[in-house]
């Protein structure tokens, strides 16, 4: 019962506090005060004069890609088909047997090796990841690849497969073919983009992260317990937050707990509460940025609202090193700081919450303190194999949206399209830009229909004029 009485004091004084300041809106209609836009305006501008007057420090390569042809077969065809692979099965023997009057279509890929070895396809819809496990593997020359060639990006003509066994499970067996084409190779980006990428990490500060890098977790922190029984003792004696928090004991136990807080380890979600409101909120939020968190796939509401809270420290404070930071990731209705890619879900429904109020729009924000938002995007966006440590790995879809409420949107059609045609940067980062169009124009609708419309009617002309092979890459998403 006194554990219950605790909780429910600290729910209701902190969390209560914190959702106050989640998203609110103030006069000028935007989440942050004139004062504050004011402030880091004037950052902006400083920032701005000096790019533009530095020559670019950097060459930015694209990934390492290649086409090639992929397809997808279950059930009986599936065995069948694994048993051929057996056989050391050629590509042309292949097309004859189980793609005979059919039209190829060619897919960009690139690779990865994490704890395998990976093919990833970049689709209109996602990235869809291939593992290459010695288990499931199966080419014409071989029962695993060649891991030297996997690295040296010498993959030409290799006819691939990875079966998956369902029987067990009573379920059909399914088989992935992917053909290589050519090596994989990569280019550097025009000057235009990577000065967009160069851009954009001025503006990030990518020599901070939000969470130090040497946080901890569930370290015991002795002067911090002593602090919340006191608390707890004194709730249970009936008394107010008011009256305890002006006794000298209360300041003591403070005091000693925050002097413990600068040796790290985990703190009570409330206790930066109590730091902020009888210490100072730039103290809070260093003990915020000081609590290591596990991040997982899915999102976890308490990591979250832990993000959320910094974001609040962060805007009371105007902490600069990770504002601009603060402000993409919260933009995002995941994980911050994380690989937020928003682009690998096959069922179309999830693009249902392309509706713009299911986001938190924050673009009018970034132009009220004169940040160029296309560049600023793509520079986010643009998928590079030399990226500088501590980027963002920007959301596509929440950014897409975001830009749907810019306030020229004559100037982002224009840009969208002129990045979209350019023959010149690689297949793999104008189909994330088609990604990134689709949800945009999706959004755009709810606002603009005749502009939507015109935005259809422009794609479906880029789409006739590609070369047949590639169309398959630029579909509509919805």
């Amino acid at each position: 019962m006194r554990e219950l009485r605790l909780y429910t004091f600290l729910f209701f004084s902190f969390f209560s506090f914190a959702h106050a300041q989640e998203h609110k809106v103030h006069e000028n209609g935007m989440v942050y005060h004139d004062s504050t836009i004011s402030h880091f305006r004037t950052i902006v501008d400083s920032i701005t004069a000096v790019f533009d007057t530095v020559a670019l420090n950097k060459i930015y390569y694209s990934k390492k890609q290649s086409k090639g042809y992929c397809f997808e077969f279950r059930g009986d065809t599936a065995e069948q088909i694994n048993k051929d692979f057996e056989h050391r099965i050629t590509f042309e023997d292949f097309k004859a047997k189980y793609l005979k009057g059919k039209e190829l279509e060619e897919v960009v890929m690139h690779k990865v090796h994490l704890f395998d070895k990976f093919i990833i396809l970049t689709k209109p819809s996602g990235e869809y990841f291939f593992p290459l496990s010695d288990m499931s593997y199966r080419s014409t020359a071989q029962d695993s690849l060649d891991y030297n060639k996997f690295i040296k990006d010498k993959l030409k003509g290799e006819l691939c497969s990875n079966f998956i066994d369902y029987k067990a499970l009573k379920q059909e067996s399914t088989i992935s073919i992917f053909y290589i084409i050519d090596d994989f190779e990569n280019g550097p980006l025009k000057e235009d983009y990577a000065r967009m990428i160069q851009y954009s990490y001025s503006l990030i500060d990518t020599n901070h992260t939000i969470l130090f890098e040497d946080g901890e977790l569930f370290k015991s922190n002795p002067s911090v317990e002593r602090f919340y029984n006191y608390i707890e003792s004194e709730i249970e004696q009936g008394k107010s937050e008011k009256e305890f928090a002006q006794t000298e004991e209360f300041e003591q136990l403070l005091a000693a707990a925050i002097k413990e807080g600068y040796d790290g380890g985990f703190k009570r979600r409330s206790y930066e509460y109590y730091v902020e409101k009888y210490h100072s909120a730039e103290l809070a939020l260093f003990f915020k940025r000081s609590v290591e968190f596990f991040l997982s796939c899915a999102a976890d509401p308490a990591d979250n609202v832990h993000y959320q809270e910094i974001f609040s420290l962060v805007t009371k404070t105007l902490n600069k090193d990770i504002f601009f930071r603060c402000h993409v990731n919260n933009m995002c209705p995941s994980y911050p700081d994380c690989a937020q890619f928003c682009f690998n879900n096959e069922d179309l429904n999830v693009h249902k919450y392309t509706s713009f109020e299911d986001f938190s729009p924050k673009i009018k924000e970034l132009e009220a303190m004169n940040i160029n938002v296309f560049d600023f995007f793509m520079g986010l966006i643009l998928d590079v194999s030399n990226p500088v440590p501590n980027g963002i790995d920007a959301c596509l879809h929440t950014l897409g949206s975001n830009l749907s409420r810019a306030s020229d949107l004559d100037q982002i059609d224009a840009r969208l399209f002129s990045v979209l045609e350019d023959e010149e940067l690689d297949l793999n980062n104008r189909i994330r830009i088609n990604y990134l169009f689709q949800i945009y124009n999706i959004n755009v609708r709810d606002i603009d229909v005749d502009r939507f419309h015109q935005n259809e009617y422009r794609f479906d002309i880029f789409v006739s004029n590609l070369p047949k092979n590639l169309r398959g890459n630029f579909k509509k998403i919805y």
